[in-house]
């Protein structure tokens, strides 16, 4: 704050070392004249704002303006106090700063929502899987197959898949290699990561539809990421199984190609 040493009966009153405050204007009430002139004025904010609340203190000041100039932020070096304005972003930046981050946490909050609802994640892994498939040869080697086929089938339907066809591929002559959920995904891996990699190490993929599956979000994910590979491989590697009557309402888009 300024440096002062006055009583309130003090009519002039000379001011040294530019700090000042909101404090001191109560105990000028009595002065006639306040030279502050030819200070190295720190235009800050506050500083700026006080002068405008405190016309009556700037009316007694001695050489006002021309003799009242800011020595710093170095953006308004030399310009007179009294005309001087800083940017609201720096006058407000805690303000600004809440603002931003407020509006970013926002946007991630919908973003996760919008995530959730539409299975943005999903298809982000989809998008990711088909740029490292890009990347690689157009045919796998035999070698990097491990499955025959890969079946999907909702767990709701698990008794039949399980215990009648799994059974009856498994222990055909020659027995087919199956990859089935609960018994080859890999423990602790991502169930997105275990749906690609296995779909894409299996020479086909076994949908048993049914009523169930239609229903299953995991199904209709098995189901998208075999078609992305029809389109995108040019490759036939999805088998249908009906397991029952499905209504053609109840089939999704990607089910009726």
């Amino acid at each position: 704050p300024f440096q002062v040493c006055a009583e309130d009966t003090t009519r002039y009153f000379l001011l040294e070392n530019n700090t000042f405050s909101s404090e001191h204007p109560d105990s000028f009430h009595t002065l006639e004249a306040l030279d502050a002139g030819g200070n190295n004025f720190l235009c800050s904010c506050e500083f700026l704002s006080f002068t405008q609340e405190h016309r009556a203190l700037v009316q007694i000041l001695i050489d006002w303006p021309e003799n009242y100039l800011c020595d710093s932020p170095f953006s308004v070096r030399g310009q007179q106090v009294r005309d001087t304005r800083l940017p609201a972003s720096e006058c407000h930046r805690a303000a600004l700063v809440s603002a931003v981050v407020s509006v970013l946490l926002l946007l991630l909050l919908l973003t996760g929502v919008l995530c959730h609802r539409c299975h943005g994640l999903w298809y982000l892994k989809m998008m990711w899987a088909w740029l490292q498939a890009k990347r690689k040869p157009r045919k796998a080697p035999p070698r990097d197959l491990c499955y025959d086929a890969f079946v999907s089938y909702s767990e709701r339907d698990a008794y039949w898949v399980e215990n009648v066809m799994v059974q009856e591929l498994e222990h055909f002559d020659p027995p087919f290699r199956l990859c089935l959920h609960k018994r080859d995904f890999i423990p602790g891996k991502w169930i997105i990561d275990n749906i690609i990699d296995s779909i894409e190490k299996s020479h086909k993929t076994i949908f048993v539809l049914s009523e169930n599956f239609v229903k299953s979000e995991w199904c209709k994910y098995e189901l998208d990421f075999s078609h992305f590979r029809l389109f995108d491989e040019n490759n036939d590697a999805a088998i249908l199984i009906l397991l029952e009557p499905v209504g053609k309402k109840a089939i999704p888009p990607t089910g009726s190609v």
